[in-house]
């Protein structure tokens, strides 16, 4: 049985694309609402990582132990990374908790968007 707690967190998992700060500066509105409903603390937001390299998928033979071996952020990935931090500071959002998948870069988009993570096996593909 679920707990009322664990309904209420699944029903207020913000699901977002990397473009998180882009999309709420065209919605002022969606910033203030989701500025909100993050400060109260009962809510997962989930990012996938920021924008990678031309094509979709790893190369054959990655290794996740070697960010050579993978497709990795572009250099606009990386700076939709800075600006998912410079929102959230904007807003004046604490982060309690980041996981991460191993790949290079949802590693490196949490890296720079929050400046910490953890490993959480379970986002692995």
């Amino acid at each position: 049985m679920i707990s009322r707690l664990t309904r209420r967190l699944a029903l207020k998992t913000l699901v977002l694309s990397s473009t998180l700060p882009t999309a709420l500066q065209l919605r002022a509105q969606t910033s203030t609402d989701v500025a909100a409903l993050l400060r109260t603390g009962a809510c997962v937001l989930m990012l996938r990582h920021a924008q990678t390299e031309a094509g979709i998928g790893d190369p054959p033979h990655f290794q996740l132990s070697q960010c050579s071996t993978q497709r990795n952020l572009s250099d606009e990935g990386r700076a939709q990374s800075k600006r998912i931090a410079q929102w959230f500071a904007a807003q004046k959002l604490g982060v309690s908790s980041v996981q991460s998948s191993a790949w290079c870069r949802c590693k490196d988009t949490a890296t720079l968007a929050f400046g910490r993570f953890d490993l959480l096996p379970a986002l692995n593909s």
